[in-house]
């Protein structure tokens, strides 16, 4: 005979302690509450983030929906996911629920979030104190929070906005935060947001979208429909580069739902110096990244787009070993030999030299 007995199983409030040592840098992190602003941007308007990156403190304000008290209390939760919350856009980034409190926690170790709801009159601001929380005993209460409702701040970090959220991080465990790292990662993490008019201010420099340059005629476009009734697509372009690359940067950017979450993948070529001139970016918004958005959950959609990327590359990796030999990327004639025969083998006119930036 045996016998059943229940027990609540809450975690540890040290847990939060233990989510902050990841190994997120400063400006990973930043990109992972960024997302959540371009999660929550109002139809009607261009999402503007500003950010501030200083010695004691970081700041990530938006012009988002804001939260009303119901959402924040469960946007503040471990692990949950927040389509079962709210109604979210197909284009949501965040998936899994841990992204803003384990980007916060591997900040600091103190934060808070203001948020003023669209339509709302009032504000709403949660405290997390890992000091105060490590104190805790383990409970089933050990986990509870504490919502403040206020009447807008006109002084405090959201100021005369009429709605937004604000994150404000302290304690910082990074004793020299840089803001250069910053405005590289976030002009390269959200350049489609970029092109398309929404603002990142970073201590109130704008981020850009990378430029690149590359040889003319090389860029192409990339529309590739595949799977059961052409269901997935995956759309960008992909160029060669003027030179080779020997840090590692070369290959493609791939975006989901204007995000980056892949950084140079090199995967559907065989990665070398001679091809290390090949540069691209595709959306292929079908995938699931990881929960950090650093990287791409192995799928079977995942091996069939990374099988049609293979083949469609084959000319254009063809096309950058050719230019790298014998210095073949300095004589025109024979750049425009193997560019002409590259665009051919794709279909492309061979008329068509583009300018050689991006």
């Amino acid at each position: 005979m045996s016998t059943k007995k229940a027990y609540k199983n809450p975690p540890s409030p040290k847990l939060l302690e233990k989510i902050g040592a990841t190994n997120l840098t400063l400006a990973d992190a930043i990109a992972e509450v960024v997302a959540n602003s371009f999660d929550a941007s109002v139809d009607s308007e261009k999402t503007v983030v500003d950010v501030t990156v200083q010695s004691d403190q970081i700041l990530v304000i938006d012009n988002g929906i804001g939260m009303p008290e119901s959402v924040l209390v469960e946007a503040v939760k471990l692990g949950v996911d927040m389509s079962d919350v709210v109604a979210k856009k197909a284009s949501t980034k965040g998936k899994f629920g841990l992204g803003m409190k384990t980007a916060c926690a591997s900040m600091g170790r103190w934060w808070a979030v203001y948020t003023r709801p669209l339509g709302e009159q009032n504000e709403y601001r949660v405290v997390f104190d890992l000091a105060e929380w490590e104190k805790r005993a383990d409970s089933p209460d050990a986990w509870t929070i504490y919502i403040e409702e206020l009447a807008p701040d006109l002084s405090g970090p959201l100021g005369d906005r009429p709605h937004g959220t604000a994150v404000i991080v302290k304690k910082l465990r990074t004793k020299d935060p840089m803001a250069g790292a910053v405005i590289k990662k976030l002009g390269e993490s959200f350049k489609p947001h970029l092109e398309q008019g929404d603002v990142i201010l970073i201590n109130g420099n704008k981020a850009k979208p990378y430029v690149y340059t590359f040889v003319p005629g090389t860029k192409v476009p990339i529309d590739i429909q595949f799977g059961p009734s052409n269901q997935y697509r995956i759309k960008g372009w992909v160029a060669i580069d003027r030179q080779t690359h020997n840090d590692g940067q070369y290959g493609f950017n791939i975006y989901r739902y204007g995000q980056l979450v892949q950084t140079w993948h090199q995967g559907w070529f065989r990665a070398h110096l001679m091809t290390s001139r090949i540069i691209g970016e595709v959306e292929m918004d079908f995938i699931d990244a990881t929960f950090f958005k650093l990287g791409l959950q192995d799928s079977e959609v995942w091996r069939m787009a990374q099988a049609e990327m293979k083949e469609f590359m084959k000319p254009i990796t063809r096309a950058s070993s050719n230019l790298s030999k014998k210095g073949n990327i300095n004589v025109p004639a024979k750049r425009n030999e193997i560019v002409g025969e590259m665009r051919n083998s794709l279909g492309l006119p061979t008329s068509a030299m583009e300018a050689g930036t991006e």
